[in-house]
Parts: C-alpha cells; sequence; structure tokens
C-alpha cells in the first residue's frame, strides 16, 4: 500500500470498534500518525488492537482513553498524538 500520509497526524474518535477503528487502522498503513480516541476500560481492547494492526504494518499510533467534551482534552490527545509520530 502507498504510504501518501507520510508526515501527516490523524486523530479519530470511535476507534475501538466498526467504522472508526477501520478509518483510524487505513490511515495508519498509509503512513499518519494515529491517536486512536475509545472512551472506557471495555473498548481499551479493541483500540489496542487496532494499535497493533498500524504498528505491524510499519505505522505509528497510539490509543487514548477519554471523552471530549474539553477543549483541554482534546489538545492533550493532539499533543500525545504529535509525538507518537515523532513531530
Amino acid at each position: 500500500m502507498e504510504r501518501r500520509l507520510e508526515g501527516k497526524v490523524a486523530l479519530v474518535t470511535g476507534a475501538s470498534s466498526g467504522i472508526g477503528q477501520s478509518i483510524a487502522v487505513r490511515l495508519g498503513r498509509e503512513g499518519a500518525a494515529v491517536g486512536m480516541n475509545h472512551l472506557a476500560d471495555t473498548d481499551e481492547g479493541g483500540a489496542e488492537k487496532a494499535v497493533r494492526e498500524v504498528m505491524d504494518s510499519g505505522g505509528r499510533a497510539v490509543a487514548l482513553r477519554g471523552t471530549s467534551p474539553k477543549k483541554t482534552t482534546r489538545s492533550g490527545w493532539w499533543g500525545r498524538s504529535s509525538r507518537s509520530s515523532g513531530a
């Protein structure tokens, strides 16, 4: 697969399952460093699985637990996602 998103950072909410997980994995496989948000401990396994899939394909990813109602929370996620990319 072409890594056309190399050097980009993506933050995907709902990344522990379904469409969110599929999008996060695809972005990672195409070269983006991906922050994968999930809501609770029960969702952590799905997010970690997606992180492993991205890492196994040579990408970078990090699982981020929590909700996003506050700007400060979202900023923290963005920072962690960016650091995972080496940016």
